[in-house]
C-alpha cells in the first residue's frame, strides 16, 4: 500500500501522469450522476465518491495480488467526482428541464 501522496510522480516511476488523468476522468460520471439521481450537495457527493473510491482500493489487492492500494489514486478519483459535482452545477438548469420534460 502506497501511503505517499503523488509519490510515483514526484520520482518519476510509470506513466504516473496518465494514470491520474484516467482517474479523474474515471471517477467524474459518478461525480455527475449522483446528484441527478438522488439530489445532494458538493459534501456528501464528496463524501460518497471518496467512500466509493476508498472501496476500490481496498478490494484491488484482494482481487489481484499484483495491485497495490495507492492514496493518490484516492486522491485523484476524489478529484474527478468534484470535477463531476462541478460539471452538474454547470448543467443544473438544462438537466432539470429534461428530467421535467421527461416526467
Amino acid at each position: 500500500m502506497n501511503i505517499i501522496p503523488f509519490d510515483d510522480y514526484f520520482s518519476g516511476r510509470g506513466d504516473t501522469v496518465r494514470q491520474i488523468i484516467l482517474n479523474v476522468i474515471m471517477m467524474m460520471p459518478f461525480g455527475f450522476l449522483l446528484p441527478v439521481v438522488k439530489k445532494q450537495n458538493i459534501l456528501f457527493c464528496l463524501f460518497w465518491t471518496f467512500l466509493f473510491s476508498l472501496g476500490i482500493e481496498l478490494t484491488q489487492p484482494l482481487i489481484n495480488g499484483f495491485r497495490a492500494a495507492d492514496i493518490t489514486d484516492l486522491i485523484t478519483n476524489t478529484i474527478g467526482g468534484l470535477i463531476g459535482y462541478l460539471l452538474y452545477i454547470v448543467f443544473k438548469l438544462l438537466i432539470n428541464k429534461i428530467i421535467l420534460y421527461l416526467k
